[in-house]
């Protein structure tokens, strides 16, 4: 199966395992196809007699042996895996009614391989990462192994005080109040905004750190001023995300200033993650309620920069980077200014098309500075989160922040902080020319899977298919 000579290129023929199905085959690709095509001929012989019972996982499985033969460890793994996976779909695979008892050990033989195949081409992607390779994996584990940082403490409002609605003229004096800052996060909705002599606080909702999906429009940020909303400090993230369990109400009859702290009215309407559904075809459930509380937010813990990087501890405990040191990966970028803080930078490293694949996500676009790494500026706005290979992402410098996680870490994370919906990269492989690739992407309900070419330098996207689940 290996050798130059071949006539048809066997990266183009696992492409088509990948997005089909069924792979249309070639009637004849030369020697080198001949052996591939009469497994998948056999295969297909077999299918027929049993009625095509799984027929998708056993045509996965043979694509995902070829694919390991031949040195695609990635596809193979994802092959297997959708084998695997398609497989136990089926309650009660390969035992149609009178199916004859050889064919019905076969079939359960193929269903072992499958499963067998699935567990190592993963503990074979597993190995093929060198220890010591991936920084950012302990980055994460020691983060999301961590105590939560500044657990803001929960009070009843005080005797005599109740819930207030806010009237017209607040909503307009906040407005104007907020009128000249300039250092928003993205997209921001201002939520409650309060002067007190020259201190002026206010609290906005923004999706800068907790993407916005149809469930949650961000998290919770405070700017604030000393000058009575003249200027205004950048923006602090509170780490506090809506309906995680809490929404901060509009107005309050107490004050939100009480010396160094914020005095924040809240209200609890948690939302029940089992009740998400993409696309949201029904009502999401709360499943907690209260009202009359508030939140007692110190301003050392809003503006606490341990590691002088540039990010707050806050901010970094939702990034997942190391609060303790300015420069999680170690490439030399402290975390305030590194788009990939989790990836160490490494020069020479290919960066498309991958780079095309994240305009999909909307998360960003190659970006080097003329001046190279040292001219990286301070990135404010905000940041996007992806699910896959950290490797993959070496060569990159996008324009935005990036969180790259693995499908194990984003878990984690999602039960840490609340759910959050990153662009998953299922797959993404190069051919071995380096001219050709290929990739699987998904983010909620929408999917799709692209390939590559590349010529004369320039990479261009032939071929694209999209779903909606």
């Amino acid at each position: 199966m290996t050798g130059s000579g071949r006539r048809y290129p066997i990266f183009l023929l696992f492409v088509s395992f990948v997005l089909q199905p069924f792979p249309a085959l070639p009637e004849s690709g030369g020697a080198g196809a001949a052996p591939i095509l009469d497994t998948c001929k056999a295969a297909n012989t077999f299918l027929a007699v049993t009625d095509g019972q799984d027929a998708t996982s056993a045509v996965a499985d043979i694509a995902a042996g070829m694919a390991e033969r031949e040195g695609y460890p990635a596809i193979a793994a994802y092959l297997a895996r959708r084998a695997a996976l398609q497989l136990a779909a089926d309650p009660a695979p390969w035992q149609p009614a009178g199916l004859p008892a050889p064919l019905l050990a076969q079939g359960r033989r193929l269903a072992t391989r499958i499963a067998a195949r699935r567990q190592e081409t993963e503990k074979a992607a597993r190995a093929g990462a060198a220890p010591g390779t991936d920084p950012g994996a302990a980055v994460v584990a020691r983060s999301l192994g961590a105590p939560r940082f500044a657990p803001f403490a929960e009070h009843p409002l005080p005797a005599g005080l109740s819930p207030v609605e806010p009237t017209a003229a607040q909503k307009a004096a906040g407005q104007a109040l907020l009128a000249t800052a300039r250092r928003l996060p993205g997209e921001p909705e201002l939520v409650r905004a309060e002067r007190q002599g020259l201190r002026a606080a206010a609290l906005v909702l923004s999706p800068d750190y907790d993407p916005g999906t149809e469930i949650s429009s961000g998290g919770y940020w405070v700017l604030l001023s000393e000058d009575g909303g003249r200027t205004w400090s950048a923006p602090l993230y509170t780490g506090l995300r809506i309906h995680t369990p809490y929404v901060v109400r509009a107005a309050s009859a107490l004050p939100l200033f009480a010396g160094d702290h914020l005095q924040v009215e809240v209200e609890v309407r948690e939302l029940d993650p089992a009740s998400i559904s993409f696309p949201p075809v029904r009502e999401i459930r709360v499943k907690r309620q209260a009202r009359g509380l508030y939140l007692d937010l110190r301003l050392a813990d809003l503006t606490r920069d341990t590691d002088g990087d540039g990010l707050t501890d806050l901010a970094e405990e939702r990034l997942l980077t190391d609060p303790r040191r300015p420069d999680s990966d170690g490439d030399g970028i402290p975390d305030g200014r590194d788009p990939l803080p989790l990836v160490p930078w490494r020069a020479g490293q290919p960066a498309m098309p991958l780079s095309a694949l994240l305009a999909i996500g909307a998360v960003g676009k190659q970006a080097l500075p003329a001046g190279g790494l040292q001219h990286l500026p301070a990135l404010d706005g905000e940041a996007r989160f992806v699910q896959g290979d950290r490797a993959l992402f070496a060569g990159l410098l996008p324009d935005r922040r990036v969180i790259v996680l693995t499908p194990a870490e984003q878990a984690a994370a999602a039960a840490r902080f609340g759910p959050f919906f990153p662009l998953e990269i299922t797959l993404f492989v190069r051919d071995r020319s380096g001219h050709r690739a290929f990739a699987v992407w998904s983010i909620t309900w929408r999917g799709g899977k692209l390939r590559f070419e590349e010529r004369g330098g320039v990479w261009r996207e032939v071929s694209v298919g999209e779903w909606i689940s």
